[in-house]
């Protein structure tokens, strides 16, 4: 049973069915298939003291006071199976201050599916099931989806710091 406001370290096994499809597997070496939308202060950093694993190139989304607000959002429209057929963000992810992840429903509206807290300096990987957010009614099949990440400021020196993000269904 598990108790609000606990910490509980999971380690679960994971495989992939053999019949999924990835939409994109995003680990920001090969490209990039998001885009800074509005004033945002997101950009790719090479840093290995700020990368997950301590190398390669990560998405860092920064905000200050006079731009409090940070929001990236796939550059594309991504065709998702509605009906509740499973769909699946994979994300690793570090940050200072609470996040929300979500998808853009043929540019018509925007649909929260979850908000992360501050992992305070270490990196997490999170499976984030949309399956419900894609596929609640009006579905947006033909227009397609785009998923988002934001933030708004927090704290005094927010740091948000994303990689290997993956599109499954």
């Amino acid at each position: 049973d598990l108790e609000a406001g606990k910490t509980y370290t999971l380690s679960p096994k994971f495989e992939y069915k053999s019949t999924s499809y990835f939409s994109y597997n995003c680990d920001f070496e090969l490209g990039n298939y998001f885009q800074s939308v509005g004033d945002s202060d997101a950009v790719l950093i090479f840093d290995a003291t700020k990368t997950f694993g301590g190398t390669g190139i990560s998405y860092f989304m920064g905000m200050s006071d006079a731009k409090p607000t940070a929001k990236i959002i796939n550059s594309v429209f991504y065709y998702l199976p509605v009906g509740g057929n499973p769909v699946y963000l994979e994300l690793n992810y570090n940050c200072n201050q609470p996040i929300t992840v979500g998808v853009n429903c043929g540019g018509v509206e925007e649909r929260g599916a979850i908000t992360l807290n501050s992992t305070d300096g270490v990196w997490n990987k999170i499976y984030i099931k949309l399956t419900t957010v894609v596929s609640t009614t009006p579905t947006y099949e033909f227009l397609g989806y785009k998923v988002f990440i934001k933030a708004t400021k927090e704290v005094a020196n927010p740091k948000i710091y994303l990689d290997n993000i993956k599109l499954i269904n």
